[in-house]
């Protein structure tokens, strides 16, 4: 009876015609794959601090979002030190370069890294879900579309996340050996069904704040640039149909050294793009509490559109003068305070809620109807500002008939 060949000098293939088999120092291209790797995580490590600090700086009260946003970070860097250890089994190197011994050690590693990707993956979205209530439900409301169309994405996410991590665990429960080049399930068509769901879930996250925003009482050019801030959650429905299509393709062919590691880059990249939109809402006002100083000016709080796009709303109603330094509108996860002891060390706004009901006028005819003719001082009124769906004080000056149409 012939003895086995020995794993660790067997190529895993055979070459192709006219090449040969090199298994000792072979051509490989570890250089590419380790310079994305460290790319990704240079870059998305500051992004995630400012976003981490920008949250934290005046009020410490960080939200599910943010913990959900670093959890996915987390795992992408874990991603990204999988991919590059993943070079030392061949992962850089055609698979006919490799022994039988990496190979396998390969494919074992490759598990564990489709299990952390999705992990990951799945704390991202859930930071974006999240983000998304905060900015797009106002506190105390439900079972609006919105809502609905939310908390359905949420839960699809985690249920397809815990059935991919169950369907790779245990895809060889019950047997204890198995051959070299056998599999217990066809592990690409697993890749590709969990690929295409991914996808679904990519467009319903980019679909849903733009059905929200197209819902608000607000200028149609407004819309648009507000828009635009979240159509850039397309590159990661990009990415994902990148990542799909290679996989189709890389299921075909023999040469699957390389196809893992790419794969696992991909995922690498995606993930990567998702915590970079997650944070993206953020940015600006770290932007602006980085350039302004430490005296605040007697304007009031911009709006979300002004948190984005980083520009001031002049008041266009002069008929009132606003008192107010900030929104009322209280945020589900804080970060804000809005104490006078406060205004001096107030850089920039945050996100505030959004709020998408019809808005009320209050008339100086209104107000003289319900108030004595002594009065020298109005009261405080409340009325809402169509341009930015925010509660606010104000105080009417009845002095001057100029100031009134």
């Amino acid at each position: 009876m012939a003895s086995r060949p020995n794993p660790s000098l067997t190529p895993a293939i055979t070459p192709p015609p006219g090449l040969y088999s090199q298994l000792i120092d072979p051509p490989n291209n570890d250089l590419v794959f380790i310079i994305i790797c460290v790319v990704v995580i240079c870059v998305s490590t500051p992004i995630v601090a400012v976003r981490l600090y920008t949250r934290y700086k005046i009020k410490p009260t960080l939200g599910w979002d943010d913990a959900t946003c670093f959890a996915g970070w987390i795992f992408m860097v874990t991603l990204g030190a999988l991919a590059i250890r993943n070079l030392q089994w061949g992962g850089g190197s055609d698979l006919w370069n490799v022994s039988e011994a990496k190979f396998a050690a390969l494919k074992e590693s490759f598990h564990i890294t489709v299990i952390i990707a999705r992990v990951g993956m799945c704390c991202t979205k859930v930071s974006i879900l999240l983000l998304y209530l905060r900015l797009l439900v106002p506190q105390g409301t439900k079972w609006t579309p919105i809502w609905w169309s939310i908390w359905l994405c949420f839960w699809y996410n985690i249920l397809y996340a815990i059935a991919l991590v169950i369907a790779e665990a245990t895809e060889c429960a019950g047997r204890t050996h198995k051959a070299v080049d056998e599999q217990c399930i066809n592990e690409y068509a697993l890749l590709i069904c969990a690929s295409a769901v991914n996808v679904s879930s990519d467009i319903m996250i980019l679909i849903i704040p733009i059905a929200a925003i197209w819902g608000l009482h607000m200028p149609s050019h407004k819309k648009w640039k507000i828009s635009a801030i979240f159509l850039i959650g397309g590159v990661a429905v990009v990415s994902s149909v990148v990542r799909l299509g290679y996989e189709i393709v890389a299921s075909k062919r023999p040469n699957q050294s390389i196809a893992i590691t790419t794969i696992a880059v991909l995922k690498l990249g995606e993930q990567f793009i998702g915590v970079v939109v997650s944070c993206m809402p953020i940015l600006p006002a770290f932007y602006r509490h980085v350039r302004t100083t430490s005296v605040v000016t007697n304007t009031h709080n911009a709006g979300l559109s002004e948190s984005i796009l980083g520009y001031q709303r002049k008041n266009k109603n002069n008929n009132f003068k606003d008192r107010s330094k900030r929104s009322t509108a209280k945020d589900p996860f804080p970060v804000n305070s809005t104490t006078n002891a406060e205004l001096t060390t107030r850089g920039y706004e945050e996100l505030d809620e959004l709020e998408a009901q019809p808005k009320i006028y209050v008339t100086k005819s209104e107000w003289e109807s319900q108030q004595p003719r002594t009065a020298k001082v109005p009261p405080l009124v409340q009325h809402f500002d169509p341009a930015r769906d925010i509660v606010k004080d104000t105080q009417v000056d009845v002095s001057s008939e100029s100031r009134y149409p």
